[in-house]
């Protein structure tokens, strides 16, 4: 009985440490973020060289992904909170379409942008195969963090204060 226990236990931590991972990176070893390319509902284009000089939180979801719709709250609070300080909040649906995401985001009230990804995009951004993914891109277009699931006690705003307070500094090409 206390071997089952504990293996239950262990089993459970393992799968605690796999649902939320994240890997912080300091603005030394900071690389630049491969380019990518986006698209709204009505054929709009985004780049991230457009977002350059703006902290980007980048965040690959699904609509089917439970994680996905406890991370909108959060998304809306920061957009909310910092899109006047040069944040730029770019949700990258992994849906295979509109049709579900446009209901997705009506049903929400989502007001973040909200994107389907080019075909490279994805396999750019390290074949992103969990979801939901929380990119952040500092203001000189590299990337500062990676956060795979949804971790509510991680502070993430405290992370995304900490970038837009960093200035843009020119690197050389």
């Amino acid at each position: 009985m206390l071997i089952e226990r504990t293996l239950i236990i262990v089993a459970a931590l393992g799968l605690a440490g796999v649902a939320a991972y994240s890997l912080s990176v300091p603005p030394a070893r900071r690389h630049a973020a491969p380019g990518l390319t986006l698209y709204d509902p009505h054929g709009g284009r985004l780049s991230l060289a457009d977002m350059r000089g703006k902290v980007v939180v980048l965040n690959f979801w699904t609509t089917w992904c439970g994680v996905c719709r406890e991370e909108v709250p959060f998304l809306t609070a920061i957009h909310r909170k910092f899109a006047g300080r040069g944040l730029e909040v770019a949700a990258v649906s992994l849906d295979d379409g509109w049709d579900e995401v446009k209901t997705f985001v009506a049903e929400r009230q989502i007001r973040y942008p909200v994107f389907l990804p080019d075909a490279q995009t994805r396999r750019r951004y390290g074949d992103v195969t969990a979801v939901p993914t929380l990119i952040l891109i500092d203001r000189n277009g590299r990337i500062a963090a990676r956060h795979t699931g949804f971790d509510q006690d991680t502070n993430y705003t405290a992370e995304i204060a900490k970038l837009l307070a960093e200035s843009a500094i020119p690197i050389p090409q």
